[in-house]
Order: C-alpha cells, then structure tokens, then sequence
C-alpha cells in the first residue's frame, strides 16, 4: 500500500486554481470591493486590476496566472488565528480563536481593501494593484496589520486558560 503524500501548491508550476476556489475568491473579492451598492463599478475596477496584473513589467508576475497572484496575496495575509471578547465578572479578555478557511480569506480580503484605501495613489485601480502586488511580495500594510494583530494575540496568551 503506497503512502499518501501532503499536496502542496506550488504557484510556479500550477497554471491556474480550481473553479471552486476562483469563483470563491472573485466573489468575496467583489463583495469587499462594492460600496453604496455599486456592484458594476466594483467589478470594472477588479477586472482593470486583473488586467494589469496580466500585463505587468514584474517577471516573476508574468509567468503565474493572475487569480493565482490574488491567491498568493490573500495567503500571505491570512491570519490562522481571531480574538474573540469572552467577558468574565468585572473584566473583558480578548482571546484567540482557531478560524476556518473561509473566514480566513474573508478576514484577508477585509484586511486587504482596508489596507487600498490608506494608500495614496490616485485611482483605486493602482491602490488596488500595488498592495496586491505588495501582499505578494510579503510586503504591504495588509501584512503589517497581520503581525500587529499576531502580536496583540500573543500578548493575550496569559488568559488562555479561560477558553471553553
């Protein structure tokens, strides 16, 4: 009987992501990106993302499928753990909590739009862009508010012991 081995992606070789988990991604992308209820304007923006995605000056970019890129990004930003409030009498913990793979990507999608809206290009498409670009590099505000947040839960480590 042959031993089963770990599947594990590497994004160089793999051309492009499984339907389910593009369509996934694209829809909760979109979902994030929509303000006021403007879904059409959300989706120009992300398709004028994908496309200068696919059109970069960046090698190693040109080479790798683009919802693959989106996906790199959104894996480099997402946190495998969440603090939860538990209150007991006379004081509020923030404790961690294990997250599942689809708030994960949820939380790493929040973090990455919050993280466009504080940069200062002038059009969103190029916010977008550039910190998707960043995320992929291991760079970026989304991935500093990923370790301020790892930091803040290490802090928390003491309470522990009141999890149930």
């Amino acid at each position: 009987m042959e031993k089963t081995k770990k599947r594990i992606i590497n994004i160089e070789k793999v051309n492009s992501l499984p339907r389910e988990m593009e369509s996934f991604l694209f829809n909760k992308t979109l979902q994030f990106l929509i303000k006021k209820g403007y879904k059409i304007k959300a989706f120009n923006i992300f398709c004028k993302v994908l496309q200068k995605l696919k059109y970069t000056n960046i090698k190693v970019l040109k080479k790798i499928h683009r919802m693959l890129i989106l996906y790199q990004c959104v894996s480099n930003v997402k946190p495998l753990v969440y603090i939860t409030k538990v209150k007991k009498p006379r004081r509020i913990f923030y404790l961690p909590k294990i997250v599942t793979r689809d708030e994960q990507i949820k939380l790493s999608l929040f973090w990455l739009v919050k993280a466009t809206k504080l940069r200062k290009e002038k059009t969103w498409i190029d916010r977008f862009y550039n910190e998707i670009v960043e995320c992929y590099s291991g760079k970026g505000l989304a991935i500093q508010k990923k370790f301020e947040f790892y930091d803040m839960v290490e802090s928390q480590r003491p309470f522990l012991h009141l999890i149930r």
